[in-house]
């Protein structure tokens, strides 16, 4: 980020548009953006200073006290979602993002998993209960090459 302007700088430019010209001219007579003298001139008619206000800093992490929840949440329910758990967090008056419940299990350490067969074991699952020759094209060239291995071996 780029610093920002001197405090002097900032007074005289508030103090010729409280004297009366515009933002433009005082824009063009310090060779600045019209947008900094309207931001300038409304700080001080707000706060009576023109200084910049405090940049930069640490965000406070909203999901450090509920820890114990999110914890117990997903020992208790193994197929949990973010989004649900972002529900959940929700009914207890928590509002975050989907995100922000991510980069806090992982700063934690945390993880749970929603345990789907992998495509291989889906493909073997089907072929176990559907018979028909559609089912092994469907899944294309590896299912109908496993379907021929399997009638040699027998």
């Amino acid at each position: 980020m780029t610093r920002p302007y001197s405090n002097d700088l900032r007074e005289r430019v508030v103090a010729a548009v409280v004297d009366g010209q515009s933002c433009r001219v005082v824009a063009e007579r310090f060779d600045i953006a019209v947008s900094s003298v309207v931001k300038w001139s409304q700080r001080y008619r707000t706060t009576g200073s023109v200084s910049p206000g405090k940049m930069g800093g640490r965000r406070r992490r909203v999901l450090e006290p509920h820890r114990a929840f999110i914890v117990e949440q997903i020992e208790q329910t193994s197929h949990l979602t973010l989004h649900r758990l972002k529900d959940e967090l929700a009914a207890r008056g928590v509002s975050v993002s989907h995100n922000a419940i991510w980069q806090f299990m992982r700063r934690e350490g945390l993880s749970f998993k929603n345990v789907w067969p992998a495509r291989s074991a889906r493909v073997f699952i089907r072929m176990a209960t559907d018979k028909s020759a559609s089912t092994y094209t469907a899944y294309g060239g590896a299912v109908a090459k496993m379907e021929s291995r399997a009638s040699q071996a027998l």
